[in-house]
């Protein structure tokens, strides 16, 4: 009898259900539907367009939902420096142009995101996939000769490429400027780049010559002209000419001498400073220490935290369970499990009432809060602007006076007076962009 009862609950919920399905459209400001809710997907909108899919199906619209690319089997990415990736399954992928114009044909077998102009693409060449750069207009500005997409992250300009398992440096043109014959390659740090030979580290500058010899089995990253090797049990810091500079052997350093002149010591899960003559300038202390900001750092001793001045001096006692210090001079603090918000000389701007305080971001004077299991909004002054009844929003802004707020499982749309300005209708709702249309999905009866 159970067994009966559960399957006719199943079914009706089946046929409850029918017909029913979430999709995606656009609306304005206030609420109305501009593009219908139609589609099984959407980007955000990028130089005016929208890459949508529908029925596997992908295509481009404009802002007011009229068709500019149409849809076809192919698959479009979001837009990235102008530029969308095209794939046809089994065929190969092109680019689109942010008119959605086809200005770089479906020809390649692998199509990375254009940066700066340039982009990395790939090819079957002698039955292995190689990988060139083209321009904007598809002229192929370096030849198909690479295992890989080149890395430009922190490279300075340059390419790190991969060549038969081996690294080097070419510019944007294809230049070689540094051989592939090293086993790992880094990134530049003040000038020079990290690279491994034969097992060992050393550095090459941004003619590709080397300039440090490979005699290391580690080296770090330059900071503040110093870089941190070590050989056995030997540590040096050396400069960019690849001369000892300091000896730090036996000394538990685990940083370079900073622009104070002094260098961090860790030991027993303790840390404190040393300066250049190995004198200890900051005692074994403090648990965690991070760097200074805005003339402060927190520390913690045991599972308090504190905030020390740059002179090591303490500006808010180790006493909090957490402390986070803003531009603003601002330090959003939690002690007995409540949150709130002091100034350096620990008078209370905002009371400690929350169980979460997130943050007053540039130009904003009201940040969301937490109270309990559910969410707001309040000033600078702790006053509450949006009531405790939400769930937690993505991202606490309102683009033309509107922000989507979650209640019920559905979403809606507040402003700032906590006025519901758009109904709580939705599943998904993404913020207002700079056109004044929001991205949202929700379920559509038949």
């Amino acid at each position: 009898m159970r067994f009966i009862f559960a399957a006719c609950l199943i079914l009706f919920t089946a046929l409850l259900l029918k017909g029913q399905e979430s999709y995606y459209g656009v609306i304005d400001t206030t609420g109305a539907t501009i593009v219908p809710f139609i589609y099984d997907g959407m980007s955000s909108p990028s130089h005016g367009l929208i890459v949508a899919s529908k029925d596997r199906y992908s295509g481009i619209l404009n802002t007011k939902g009229e068709v500019v690319v149409p849809f076809s089997p192919g698959s479009i990415s979001s837009y990235d420096n102008g530029m969308a990736r095209y794939t046809v399954h089994s065929v190969g992928c092109g680019y689109l142009d942010s008119l959605g114009e086809m200005v770089v044909p479906v020809a390649y077998d692998r199509c990375e995101p254009f940066f700066d102009s340039l982009a990395w693409v790939a090819n079957m060449v002698d039955g292995k996939l190689r990988y060139g750069v083209i321009n904007r207009r598809g002229k192929q500005i370096i030849p198909f000769r690479y295992d890989q997409a080149g890395h430009h992250i922190a490279m300075d300009g340059f390419y790190k490429v991969k060549l038969n398992g081996k690294y080097g440096l070419i510019d944007r043109k294809g230049n070689v400027i540094a051989e592939p014959i090293y086993q790992r390659m880094g990134h530049f740090s003040e000038g020079k780049l990290q690279v491994m030979k034969g097992g060992r580290y050393g550095f090459i500058d941004r003619t590709g010559a080397e300039v440090i010899p490979f005699i290391y089995p580690w080296a770090g990253y330059f900071n503040n002209g110093q870089s941190y090797t070590r050989n056995g049990q030997a540590i040096h810091f050396i400069n960019h000419q690849g001369d000892t500079i300091f000896d730090a052997t036996g000394l538990n350093l685990s940083s370079v001498f900073g622009e104070d002149g002094l260098a961090r010591v860790e030991r027993n899960e303790q840390i404190g400073y040393m300066n250049r003559a190995g004198e200890m300038v900051v005692p074994l202390h403090y648990r965690v220490v991070d760097p200074l900001r805005n003339g402060l750092r927190r520390v913690v001793l045991g599972s308090r935290v504190g905030l020390v001045n740059e002179d090591w001096e303490i500006v808010i006692p180790v006493e909090y369970e957490s402390l986070r210090a803003d531009d603003d001079g601002l330090i959003f603090a939690t002690k007995d499990g409540m949150s709130g918000v002091i100034n350096e000389r620990q008078e209370v701007l905002i009371p400690f009432e929350f169980d979460y305080v997130e943050g007053f971001r540039e130009d904003q004077d009201f940040t969301l809060a937490k109270r309990g299991r559910t969410f707001g909004v309040i000033d600078r002054t702790g006053k509450t602007l949006v009531p405790f009844e939400y769930k937690r929003v993505s991202q606490i802004a309102f683009p033309f006076g509107l922000c989507p707020f979650e209640k019920d499982d559905k979403l809606g749309f507040l402003n700032l007076q906590g006025e519901v300005m758009i109904p709580f209708e939705f599943e998904q709702a993404r913020p207002f962009t700079k056109e004044g249309i929001a991205i949202c999905k929700k379920v559509v009866t038949d």
